[in-house]
């Protein structure tokens, strides 16, 4: 799960292709997202990217690729308990033009 917070007034979240990604390129997203607190599910391995829509923020690098890993021996594998999940806190200052992240992915581990 990665959380997204940011003034609703000033930025949005939008997740893009990769091609729109690298270009800042706002005209056809996936998915768009302006609650202001908006939780976005990473349930399947691979690259997911996301950008601020608002004019030039994501040419001044309000964007975000998020890759997610998973490993796991079959789709019959049970879901690590919550204890082994990984979670990072990206802090931006708290200035309007930043939107603040939560990052948080499961990584499959095997036990032997």
């Amino acid at each position: 799960m990665t959380d997204f917070k940011y003034n609703q007034q000033f930025h949005n979240v939008m997740e893009v292709s990769q091609q729109d990604y690298e270009s800042c390129n706002s005209s056809s997203p996936i998915h768009t997202y302006t609650t202001g607190h908006d939780s976005v599910e990473l349930t399947a391995a691979g690259r997911r990217y996301f950008i601020c829509s608002t004019p030039g923020h994501c040419n001044a690098g309000q964007k975000l690729p998020v890759v997610v890993h998973c490993k796991h021996d079959d789709d019959k594998s049970p879901p690590v308990p919550e204890h082994h999940s990984s979670s990072i806190a990206l802090n931006v200052p708290k200035q309007p033009f930043f939107f603040y992240v939560l990052l948080c992915y499961i990584v499959w581990h095997e036990f032997i």
